[in-house]
């Protein structure tokens, strides 16, 4: 019985100093900062202003992407074949013309 009791006497004792010694070595890694590295900080680090600089700009990209929707749109195709002026013979001689298309929208 009082050997249970010194074993977790001792159990106890060796936590307790193992936890005080983490403490020394968790202050020990502990940042001095002044108030304006601590600000400098904060901002470079901050994912709320991460977040906001993110929507600003998906708000201008929107923004622009609605003012293209209002702007007119403009589509202009065009073919063009030359058949170098080549003679087709179906028992009478037809001449192959130059061939242009073209073709535009605008709304």
């Amino acid at each position: 019985m009082i050997r249970k009791l010194l074993l977790t006497v001792c159990a106890a004792s060796i936590s307790l100093l193992s936890s005080a010694q983490g403490d020394e070595n968790a202050s020990s890694s502990v940042y001095r900062l002044s108030l304006r590295q601590a600000q400098e900080y904060a901002l470079q680090h901050s994912r709320t202003i991460m977040n906001s600089s993110l929507a600003v700009r998906q708000a201008e990209a929107d923004k622009w992407q609605s003012i293209a929707s209002m702007l007119p749109q403009v589509n202009a195709t065009g073919t063009y074949n030359n058949m170098f002026n080549h003679e087709i013979d179906f028992g009478q001689k037809f001449l192959m013309p130059s061939f242009i298309q073209y073709g535009g929208t605008a709304t």
